[in-house]
Protein backbone atom coordinates (compact mmCIF):
# COMPACT_ATOMS: atom_id res chain seq x y z
CA UNK A 1 0.00 0.00 0.00
CA UNK A 2 1.42 3.37 -0.85
CA UNK A 3 2.10 5.66 2.17
CA UNK A 4 -0.01 8.23 0.91
CA UNK A 5 -3.02 9.14 3.59
CA UNK A 6 -6.17 7.31 2.66
CA UNK A 7 -9.06 10.10 2.28
CA UNK A 8 -12.93 9.79 1.78
CA UNK A 9 -13.19 10.43 -2.28
CA UNK A 10 -16.64 9.26 -3.32
CA UNK A 11 -17.97 7.55 -0.65
CA UNK A 12 -14.51 5.05 -1.03
CA UNK A 13 -11.84 5.10 0.59
CA UNK A 14 -8.70 5.77 -1.51
CA UNK A 15 -5.16 7.46 -1.55
CA UNK A 16 -4.87 10.65 -2.02
CA UNK A 17 -2.57 10.24 -5.03
CA UNK A 18 -5.13 8.17 -6.37
CA UNK A 19 -8.02 10.93 -5.52
CA UNK A 20 -5.74 13.25 -7.32
CA UNK A 21 -5.12 11.11 -10.41
CA UNK A 22 -8.88 10.99 -10.89
CA UNK A 23 -9.57 14.74 -10.79
CA UNK A 24 -6.43 14.84 -12.97
CA UNK A 25 -8.80 13.02 -15.99
CA UNK A 26 -11.73 14.92 -14.95
CA UNK A 27 -9.79 18.23 -15.67
CA UNK A 28 -7.55 17.27 -18.25
CA UNK A 29 -7.61 18.56 -22.24
CA UNK A 30 -10.19 16.35 -23.89
CA UNK A 31 -12.88 15.96 -20.72
CA UNK A 32 -12.41 20.15 -19.65
CA UNK A 33 -15.19 21.11 -21.94
CA UNK A 34 -17.63 17.93 -20.18
CA UNK A 35 -16.18 18.67 -17.08
CA UNK A 36 -16.63 22.40 -17.10
CA UNK A 37 -20.32 22.16 -18.52
CA UNK A 38 -21.32 19.89 -15.59
CA UNK A 39 -19.64 21.96 -13.69
CA UNK A 40 -21.78 25.18 -14.48
CA UNK A 41 -25.11 23.13 -14.98
CA UNK A 42 -24.82 21.71 -11.25
CA UNK A 43 -23.96 25.01 -9.76
CA UNK A 44 -26.65 27.30 -12.09
CA UNK A 45 -29.35 24.25 -10.73
CA UNK A 46 -28.36 24.08 -6.80
CA UNK A 47 -27.83 28.09 -7.35
CA UNK A 48 -31.90 28.21 -8.41
CA UNK A 49 -32.83 25.39 -6.04
CA UNK A 50 -31.74 27.63 -2.89
CA UNK A 51 -33.37 30.86 -4.64
CA UNK A 52 -36.34 28.91 -4.60
CA UNK A 53 -36.31 27.51 -1.23
CA UNK A 54 -35.16 31.04 0.06
CA UNK A 55 -38.26 32.42 -1.18
CA UNK A 56 -40.78 29.76 0.08
CA UNK A 57 -39.39 28.30 3.12
CA UNK A 58 -41.78 26.20 4.57
CA UNK A 59 -41.89 25.31 8.35
CA UNK A 60 -44.81 23.37 9.98
CA UNK A 61 -45.82 23.90 13.38
CA UNK A 62 -46.98 21.15 15.28
CA UNK A 63 -47.92 22.97 18.64
CA UNK A 64 -48.90 26.35 18.03
CA UNK A 65 -48.32 27.89 21.68
CA UNK A 66 -50.14 31.54 22.91
CA UNK A 67 -49.37 32.46 26.39
CA UNK A 68 -51.65 33.92 28.37
CA UNK A 69 -49.33 34.74 31.53
CA UNK A 70 -45.90 34.44 31.44
CA UNK A 71 -43.29 35.64 33.78
CA UNK A 72 -39.96 35.15 32.06
CA UNK A 73 -36.36 35.59 34.07
CA UNK A 74 -33.65 36.00 31.48
CA UNK A 75 -30.00 35.43 32.54
CA UNK A 76 -27.81 37.65 30.05
CA UNK A 77 -24.28 37.28 31.03
CA UNK A 78 -22.52 36.32 28.15
CA UNK A 79 -22.33 38.46 24.80
CA UNK A 80 -22.94 37.10 21.51
CA UNK A 81 -23.32 37.99 18.37
CA UNK A 82 -24.79 37.91 15.07
CA UNK A 83 -22.86 40.77 13.27
CA UNK A 84 -22.74 44.01 15.13
CA UNK A 85 -25.95 43.07 16.91
CA UNK A 86 -26.13 41.17 20.14
CA UNK A 87 -27.98 37.75 19.74
CA UNK A 88 -29.98 37.25 22.54
CA UNK A 89 -31.69 41.19 22.15
CA UNK A 90 -33.57 39.72 18.88
CA UNK A 91 -34.71 36.54 20.77
CA UNK A 92 -35.84 39.07 23.46
CA UNK A 93 -37.44 41.33 20.86
CA UNK A 94 -39.23 38.50 19.54
CA UNK A 95 -40.39 37.40 22.74
CA UNK A 96 -41.69 40.73 23.85
CA UNK A 97 -43.37 41.11 20.58
CA UNK A 98 -45.54 38.05 20.58
CA UNK A 99 -46.50 38.23 24.72
CA UNK A 100 -48.09 41.70 23.94
CA UNK A 101 -49.39 40.53 20.51
CA UNK A 102 -51.00 37.74 22.85
CA UNK A 103 -52.14 40.45 25.58
CA UNK A 104 -50.49 38.04 27.49
CA UNK A 105 -50.11 38.97 31.60
CA UNK A 106 -46.71 38.91 33.05
CA UNK A 107 -43.32 40.45 32.68
CA UNK A 108 -39.81 39.60 31.14
CA UNK A 109 -37.04 40.66 33.09
CA UNK A 110 -33.05 40.84 31.76
CA UNK A 111 -30.44 40.19 34.31
CA UNK A 112 -27.40 41.24 32.79
CA UNK A 113 -24.22 40.60 34.35
CA UNK A 114 -20.83 39.77 32.88
CA UNK A 115 -19.58 40.80 29.56
CA UNK A 116 -22.39 41.44 28.45
CA UNK A 117 -22.99 44.04 31.85
CA UNK A 118 -22.01 47.31 29.48
CA UNK A 119 -25.19 47.06 27.34
CA UNK A 120 -27.15 49.24 29.78
CA UNK A 121 -24.14 51.66 30.63
CA UNK A 122 -25.19 55.19 29.86
CA UNK A 123 -22.94 57.17 27.06
CA UNK A 124 -20.58 58.66 29.13
CA UNK A 125 -19.68 54.89 31.54
CA UNK A 126 -19.71 53.25 28.34
CA UNK A 127 -17.35 55.06 26.75
CA UNK A 128 -14.55 55.17 29.27
CA UNK A 129 -15.40 51.44 30.05
CA UNK A 130 -15.25 50.57 26.24
CA UNK A 131 -12.82 53.30 25.21
CA UNK A 132 -14.35 55.15 22.33
CA UNK A 133 -16.05 58.27 21.60
CA UNK A 134 -19.51 57.35 20.05
CA UNK A 135 -22.02 55.95 23.13
CA UNK A 136 -23.42 53.39 23.91
CA UNK A 137 -24.76 51.55 20.74
CA UNK A 138 -27.02 49.34 22.10
CA UNK A 139 -29.08 52.03 24.13
CA UNK A 140 -31.83 52.47 20.89
CA UNK A 141 -32.05 48.51 21.15
CA UNK A 142 -32.33 48.24 24.93
CA UNK A 143 -35.10 51.64 25.08
CA UNK A 144 -37.20 49.99 22.39
CA UNK A 145 -37.32 47.20 24.53
CA UNK A 146 -37.97 49.08 28.07
CA UNK A 147 -40.94 50.22 26.02
CA UNK A 148 -42.35 47.29 25.56
CA UNK A 149 -42.44 46.65 29.02
CA UNK A 150 -39.10 44.57 29.54
CA UNK A 151 -37.36 45.62 32.45
CA UNK A 152 -33.86 45.66 32.49
CA UNK A 153 -31.69 45.20 35.37
CA UNK A 154 -28.03 45.06 36.11
CA UNK A 155 -26.68 42.51 38.56
CA UNK A 156 -25.69 43.94 41.91
CA UNK A 157 -21.96 42.03 41.92
CA UNK A 158 -21.23 43.26 39.00
CA UNK A 159 -22.02 47.17 39.28
CA UNK A 160 -20.10 46.14 42.76
CA UNK A 161 -16.84 44.79 41.00
CA UNK A 162 -17.05 47.76 38.07
CA UNK A 163 -17.69 50.68 40.83
CA UNK A 164 -20.93 51.79 39.29
CA UNK A 165 -24.14 53.23 40.48
CA UNK A 166 -27.22 53.61 39.18
CA UNK A 167 -25.94 57.64 37.39
CA UNK A 168 -23.90 55.17 35.28
CA UNK A 169 -26.87 53.17 34.04
CA UNK A 170 -29.24 53.69 30.58
CA UNK A 171 -32.07 55.95 32.34
CA UNK A 172 -35.45 53.71 32.89
CA UNK A 173 -38.18 54.62 30.12
CA UNK A 174 -38.98 58.34 31.82
CA UNK A 175 -39.34 56.33 35.46
CA UNK A 176 -42.51 53.97 34.51
CA UNK A 177 -42.81 50.44 33.77
CA UNK A 178 -45.82 48.49 32.40
CA UNK A 179 -46.40 44.68 34.16
CA UNK A 180 -49.89 43.42 34.06
CA UNK A 181 -51.70 45.88 33.32
CA UNK A 182 -50.61 48.35 35.83
CA UNK A 183 -48.13 51.17 35.86
CA UNK A 184 -45.40 51.20 38.38
CA UNK A 185 -43.02 54.31 39.23
CA UNK A 186 -39.34 52.73 38.99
Amino acid sequence: MSTDKIVRFNNRSVTSAQAGRFIERLTNNNARPVFLATFVLLCSVTGAFAQDNAADPQLKIDIPTKLDKSNVVIDFGHAVFNGDTPFALGDINLLANDLGAWNAKGAIVVIFHGDAAYFVLNDQTYNANRHTANGNPYKKLLTDLMAQGVQLELCGATAKANHWGNANLLPRDQGQRQCDGQTYST
